[in-house]
């Protein structure tokens, strides 16, 4: 699914956030609660707009459980 994709920086959300793992795969998601839990670490990718269709297939975005895209602020590790 990511080929095409670049890594562009291990991160850590600005704001806290809720980070759940659960459900029959442990699907890791945050809850959209800021300044509650911690700031959660992940990977900042750069993804090409012709990949967001099966990407959003893939996270099952029209699902009413599925995951849900928003922009949040991160920082690459390493900054302030």
């Amino acid at each position: 699914y990511m080929t095409g994709a670049r890594l562009v920086a291990e991160a850590r959300t600005v704001d806290a956030y809720p980070l759940v793992v659960g459900g029959t795969w442990f699907t890791p998601y945050l809850i959209p609660e800021k300044g509650s839990g911690h700031r959660v670490k992940g990977e900042l990718w750069e993804v090409p707009e012709a990949m967001m269709p099966a990407l959003d297939e893939l996270e099952s975005v029209h699902l009413p459980n599925g995951y849900r895209r928003a922009l949040i602020p991160v920082l690459a590790d390493g900054a302030s």
